[in-house]
């Protein structure tokens, strides 16, 4: 569901972003199957908001790009902690990686995502997903290659839906995406879409001190 494109819209930040896409998602409202999960780093403020506005428990979903020999700012792909890594086969056959680069760069990832992970959630259990309704949040997709290795991972989970929510995305990703979840929630999909970041006043880097602290909260010990 696209809420049409009003480009006047813009979040003050990603908190105000969270409670708009809450209200949308108003019927899963204390619902003993649903969590919602963030995408780190920015989607976890979004999906705490979420949390606290439908009291459902709160999850994070960790996505690490696979970089280029010698370039890791260029992707080649991109991994979660389960699932199977997403490549873009044109880069890769461009650049000339191996499978054996592939295979140890992606290791590589899922150690620092399980690491991270632990360093967030600091000995707390998150919730089990399978047969969950799961609503994947984050503050934007731009490219969607993040957001499709989390949906893929996700899926491994098995999940009883996938409600995908996010406050903005440029029209081309969310019309990829959209199929790999079972429901789409965008409030806004701009024809000029040119980053994120310009759709909201306030887009500061989240921290992981935010990130374990709104976890902490969230999360019996």
């Amino acid at each position: 569901r696209h809420l049409g494109s009003k480009s006047l819209l813009m979040f003050s930040n990603r908190q105000e972003a969270g409670k708009k896409l809450a209200k949308e998602l108003a019927s899963y409202h204390k619902d003993p199957d649903a969590v919602v999960v963030g995408l780190a780093r920015g989607g976890v403020v979004l999906a705490a908001e979420i949390a606290d506005a439908l009291k459902i428990p709160l999850d994070l979903i960790l996505v690490r790009k696979i970089g280029a020999p010698g370039n890791e700012e260029l992707a080649l792909g991109a991994v979660a902690g389960v699932g199977e890594p997403v490549f873009n086969d044109e880069i890769i056959s461009l650049l000339g990686a191996s499978q054996d680069y592939l295979i140890r760069e992606t290791e590589k990832q899922r150690v620092v995502i399980e690491e991270r992970k632990q360093h967030y959630l600091k000995g707390r259990t998150p919730p089990s997903l399978k047969g969950k309704k799961v609503i994947l949040v984050d503050d934007g997709i731009a490219t969607g290659a993040s957001m499709k290795v989390a949906l893929k991972a996700l899926r491994s989970e098995k999940p009883a839906l996938i409600h995908l929510a996010v406050p903005v995305a440029a029209p081309q990703a969310i019309e990829e995406i959209s199929p790999l979840a079972d429901q789409t929630l965008c409030l806004l999909a701009p024809p000029h879409f040119q980053a994120v970041g310009a759709f909201y006043e306030q887009f500061d880097p989240v921290t992981d001190d935010e990130i374990t602290e709104l976890l902490k909260l969230k999360l019996e010990s």
